[in-house]
């Protein structure tokens, strides 16, 4: 298949994942729990909803800008979120909630903590690519 083609799907099921996170997030605004449930809606909203929301924002924006770039780029960052994408899921899930102490983040601050690696390193794998790309039409 196509590198484009599995693109347009990631950047899809991330779409789909987000609007979900929204969705699991926001649990009462869709009639998952009643407004009395404070319990049903804490779980939803910080355990699963708010990771999910996080976590596909951040890949919908790498897929988004892969889409547009040459093969080789996809391929140079390919090898890095094979590895890096379910060790943070891993780590992810298995955060408390909610953290206690400046060591100890809940599950929002990790999201963030790894998301913010991932954007950065995915950039930097993007940029460096690119650059070797441009070098290698020069020879």
């Amino acid at each position: 298949m196509d590198y484009k083609k599995i693109l347009n799907i990631l950047f899809s099921s991330s779409v789909f994942l987000f609007v979900l996170g929204i969705g699991l997030a926001f649990p009462e605004k869709i009639g998952l729990c009643g407004r009395d449930a404070v319990g049903c809606i804490e779980k939803f909203a910080t355990g699963i909803g708010e990771p999910l929301l996080l976590c596909s924002f951040f890949l919908a924006i790498i897929f988004l800008m892969l889409r547009f770039l040459p093969k080789q780029v996809f391929t140079a960052w390919l090898c890095f979120a094979v590895w890096y994408i379910p060790l943070a899921v891993i780590w992810v899930f298995t955060t408390p909630s909610y953290g206690g102490a400046f060591l100890s983040p809940g599950k929002e601050g990790i999201v963030w903590m790894l998301g913010g690696v991932y954007m950065a390193v995915s950039i930097l794998i993007i940029i460096i690519r690119l650059l070797f790309l441009k070098l290698k039409k020069r020879k």
